[in-house]
């Protein structure tokens, strides 16, 4: 039976509506959006930062007292959308008058086309959130920021974040990553990141300091993973690499477990250099992105492991998650007195109500594909925590992304 079936059986439609979502950010760093150009930045301030939904940090330039031409941006969505509302930030600058006045927004389906106008107006001084809800909705894929002038500074133009709210009109498809990449350098300077993939998972390893990349699944663009070194206290936590649709490099993120919130994320940057990932010193890969024996041993040595390759269409499993859901059925077959918890995790849209309900039949709907595959129903327990575990901030896109995740413990 089907994933996408049998879980459809198991949780019918109900009548009564779940509670409003927030509306969806696309342009975030969370939803896989990437600067494709942008001007000069000043000492760091690069336009990276206008995507990460915090504005306490964006882009600047230090502007010569005679420059007088505009400064443009162009941004790709990480799927063809509809684009119906837009939010600026520009409260937390450095300097008074400095913050962007007069901007223009437009959109358009590729980098180097034609864009058509989706915003002119302008900007408040020293206010975050400031939305303007479109008259009529544009479609496409990029958008180009225009910054015109600012507030009246002759030393400064700053904007401290951008957002962009709607749908996709189309589905995203899963990058193709498998092979190595080198981070933060070259050859010479840099590290092997080698990565592994089968469908929508995918682990890996990486030469600093004994990496590993475990139990990834991409969410459209955006893969949600592990990462664990060895330092003194074995440092570990969720991660997301962002990839462009033809792999062949990746942004990214990685927190300590534990630094939900207030604690700013190590930057991660990669490029690919070929299509083979060969194997690490310390690792090696042994066929398949997530084996069952690689999750045994997890489940021996930690007794938890957390799985972002397990995806779902509000409580349906999809199709996409059979990689984990086989791979934890092979660990669960290892060893025939192990006993696991599935626990399902959200984010904190939709009220606490809600999230309890949804991480309760998300685990459930995990153990019914785990038994329709083989493992015993009497060695699956299930328990859902709504959101009341989080591993990374529920403030943006990019934090509630860890969020939603399930977890499998060894009892």
């Amino acid at each position: 039976m089907k994933l996408l079936t049998l879980a459809a059986l198991l949780f019918p439609v109900l009548a009564t509506a779940a509670p409003a979502e927030p509306p969806n950010n696309l342009l975030a760093l969370g939803a896989g959006a990437l600067v494709v150009e942008s001007p000069p930045a000043y000492e760091g301030w690069d336009a990276f930062w206008l995507l990460d939904e915090t504005p306490s940090s964006g882009w600047a330039q230090r502007q010569p007292r005679a420059l007088s031409q505009p400064f443009q941006f162009v941004f790709e969505l990480a799927g063809k959308a509809e684009i119906s509302a837009l939010s600026f930030s520009n409260a937390r600058v450095d300097e008074d008058g400095s913050e962007a006045r007069e901007v223009l927004v437009e959109i358009g389906d590729s980098a180097k086309s034609s864009f058509a106008p989706l915003y002119k107006g302008s900007l408040k001084r020293r206010a975050d959130d400031q939305q303007v809800a479109l008259a009529k909705p544009g479609s496409g894929r990029y958008l180009r920021l225009t910054l015109v002038n600012n507030h009246g500074s002759t030393e400064f133009i700053e904007l401290m974040d951008f957002a962009a709210f709607g749908r996709y009109t189309a589905p995203i498809p899963v990058p193709q990553i498998a092979g190595t990449f080198i981070a933060d350098g070259d050859d010479a300077g840099g590290y092997a990141v080698r990565l592994e993939q089968d469908g929508a998972s995918a682990s890996g390893c990486y030469e600093q300091r004994d990496g590993l990349i475990e139990n990834g699944g991409f969410e459209g663009r955006v893969l949600r993973l592990n990462w664990r070194q060895d330092f003194d206290d074995s440092t570990h936590g969720p991660a997301i690499l962002i990839f462009p649709d033809d792999g062949q490099w990746f942004i990214g993120y990685r927190w300590k477990e534990g630094a939900v919130d207030g604690v700013a994320p190590y930057q991660w940057a990669g490029l690919r250099k070929n299509t083979v990932a060969g194997n690490c010193p310390h690792f090696k890969f042994k066929g398949k992105a997530v084996a069952g024996n690689e999750l045994a041993s997890q489940l021996k040595n930690e007794g938890r492991v957390r799985l972002y390759g397990i995806l779902f269409d509000t409580d349906t499993l999809k199709a996409e998650s059979k990689p984990t859901i086989d791979a934890l059925i092979a660990a669960a077959k290892s060893d025939g007195t192990m006993k696991l918890l599935i626990e399902g995790h959200t984010d904190d849209s939709g009220g606490e109500a809600h999230n309890q309900t949804l991480s309760a039949k998300r685990a459930a709907a995990v153990k019914a594909a785990l038994v329709a595959g083989g493992a015993t129903a009497g060695s699956l327990t299930t328990q859902g925590f709504g959101a009341q575990q989080p591993v990374a901030s529920n403030a943006t896109s990019l934090g509630r992304s860890q969020n939603r995740r399930v977890e499998a413990v060894k009892q």
